[in-house]
């Protein structure tokens, strides 16, 4: 793959990625200094859980 194409697709996944409950569950956690928990289950894809923050957070 070519190196532009690679660092396109690279900025997908990251993206897409970024936008899963565990994410921003991690995210969270790190801030809060506490310990992860994940919502989503091992070997199920990231695309499959997109998460929106409610209104007000």
């Amino acid at each position: 793959m070519e190196q532009h194409k690679a660092y396109r697709y690279a900025t997908e996944v990251i993206t897409t990625n970024s936008l899963t409950a565990d994410d921003y569950e991690g995210q969270v956690a790190f801030l809060e200094k506490r310990k992860l928990v994940w919502r989503e289950h091992w070997g199920k894809g990231a695309r499959g859980d997109i998460f929106v923050l409610e209104e007000g957070h």
